[in-house]
């Protein structure tokens, strides 16, 4: 969870998860079978890196982590 002030603290407030990361919106489309599972692991990149680095060094990663996992997509979400 991110406590900066990077974000529209007018909209939403850090304190609610699903404002960045909708875990329950995800597990209500589980429940109804818009998919078969969620992963186990939740992956992320920390703020500010370079696109350089995002794309390069943090990318690769997290998809390396994702296919170790069996995921088949993932949700990116910015904050």
């Amino acid at each position: 969870m991110s406590t900066s002030d990077d974000h529209d603290r007018y909209q939403t407030d850090m304190k609610d998860i699903n404002a960045f990361f909708p875990i329950t919106r995800m597990q209500e489309f589980l429940k109804q079978g818009v998919f078969g599972s969620l992963s186990k692991n939740f992956y992320r990149t920390l703020p500010n890196y370079s696109h350089r680095k995002t794309t390069q060094v943090d990318g690769p990663e997290i998809l390396r982590q994702c296919l170790e996992d069996h995921v088949d997509v993932a949700l990116l979400t910015p904050v």
